[in-house]
């Protein structure tokens, strides 16, 4: 009759499982490895736990409610990125901006948007590029910082001039 009731009530969570709701099924008769014999040292009886019965279901609880927690809830602290990105570069010359952000560790860098030749270490957020002198001119960047608990985005452009315009011509002249 027990088992009867059960399947009904699997049958029933299935139902609203399908139906969209977030609700488990956990099984006390069968997962908790009980000893239901009126001999058993889970049982006073054939109803009644003991506190080792009760140990055992304590255990399926918590598995299926730590599955859950896993799940749908997010702990810790997201990554936000605190540095100031650097926006501008030569061409020909190294490129280098250090992205730091706070946050649980570990905190993983990537570049979400990127120039050609341009990386990032995932790991310690340094960013680095050789533009070269056809990369002259507005660049865009995204790089992203992202745990277990969440992801920070910073986007950027970078401004690279050509070497050769930086300086400009000292004339010395008599007059």
């Amino acid at each position: 009759q027990t088992s009867a009731l059960n399947d009904d009530i699997a049958t029933l969570v299935q139902n609203r499982v399908n139906a969209g709701d977030d609700i488990r099924l956990v099984n006390m008769e069968d997962d908790t490895g009980l000893d239901y014999s009126a001999t058993s040292f889970d049982f006073f009886d054939t109803i009644h736990p003991t506190n080792a019965g009760y140990a055992k279901m304590a255990a399926v609880w918590f598995n299926e409610l730590d599955a859950y927690f896993t799940e749908n809830c997010v702990t810790g602290n997201a990554p936000n990125i605190t540095s100031i990105a650097v926006t501008d570069a030569i061409a020909t010359v190294p490129y280098s901006y250090d992205v730091n952000a706070t946050g649980d560790a570990p905190i993983t860098y990537a570049l979400a948007t990127k120039p050609t030749g341009m990386s990032i270490d995932s790991g310690s957020g340094v960013i680095s590029w050789t533009p070269t002198s056809g990369q002259v001119g507005s660049k865009n960047v995204t790089v992203t910082a992202s745990n277990s608990a969440g992801t920070d985005t910073q986007t950027f452009t970078i401004n690279v001039v050509d070497v050769e315009n930086l300086f400009l011509p000292l004339v010395i002249s008599d007059n």
